[in-house]
């Protein structure tokens, strides 16, 4: 995610926020998000237990 931000914009730091909050349906470590104009990460929370020692859905 970074480092495409900072490709696409040559490490100026202004554009690297610019570009950070322009971020939809990233496809990360913990799924897909997506940054709001106000800097906030929009990841969908899963909730998870355990059952017969597998986790499933809460």
């Amino acid at each position: 995610m970074i480092w495409q931000s900072l490709k696409s914009i040559k490490f100026d730091q202004n554009k690297i926020k610019e570009q950070l909050y322009k971020l939809k349906d990233f496809e990360g470590l913990l799924g897909k998000f997506s940054v709001d104009n106000n800097g906030d990460v929009l990841l969908p929370i899963k909730l998870k237990k355990v059952s017969n020692n597998k986790f499933v859905k809460y």
